[in-house]
């Protein structure tokens, strides 16, 4: 009898991943608790891994700006979404981009950036693979409010199951674009 083929060792840090037959499991994928919206599907490496490229590569910034739909609204807390909407801001008005002039922007405390920045690859490429895995966890998150939307909807002993699932449609499909 044959062993089951496996799939290629991936090692991308800090995710780490699992070899098993046919296909890579992500195990990295974590709920923390969010002062926004309650349990948030979140990568808080990446979004560290983002910020601190942003801050530290002007081409890791330009890259993750023009290579994926990162916005602030897409990181899973208040502080990163400040820190991220500083750094947009502070780069179209083309001011240096540094952890204390992005601590001033932003109100953040200065650990908090700082840590984004320490032990950061500037590889432009790997920033953008950060960056759309944030974008993945918003997702996540926006499937899940719909979904209890749907819940409570159907609750409702008048409900017309036809224009919730059409309503439930509509919002998941404007994620899939």
């Amino acid at each position: 009898m044959a062993s089951p083929k496996l799939a290629p060792e991936i090692a991308i840090a800090p995710t780490k991943y699992v070899n098993v037959p046919e296909r890579v499991v992500n195990i990295s994928l974590e709920s923390v608790q969010n002062e926004d919206s309650g349990i948030w599907p979140a990568y808080p490496e990446h979004e560290a891994a983002v910020i601190g490229s942003a801050m530290e590569s002007s081409a890791c910034f330009y890259s993750i700006q023009t290579e994926t739909d990162l916005k602030p609204e897409h990181f899973s807390t208040e502080a990163n979404r400040r820190v991220y909407a500083s750094l947009l801001e502070m780069a179209q008005k083309h001011f240096p981009i540094a952890p204390l002039s992005v601590h001033a922007v932003s109100g953040v405390d200065l650990s908090t950036i700082a840590d984004a920045v320490c032990g950061v690859i500037l590889l432009p490429d790997r920033a953008c693979w950060h960056a759309r895995k944030v974008v993945e966890a918003w997702k996540l998150q926006e499937i899940l409010l719909a979904c209890d939307w749907a819940k409570t909807s159907c609750s409702d002993f008048h409900a017309d199951p036809v224009a919730i699932s059409m309503q439930l449609r509509e919002r998941l499909e404007t994620l899939c674009q």
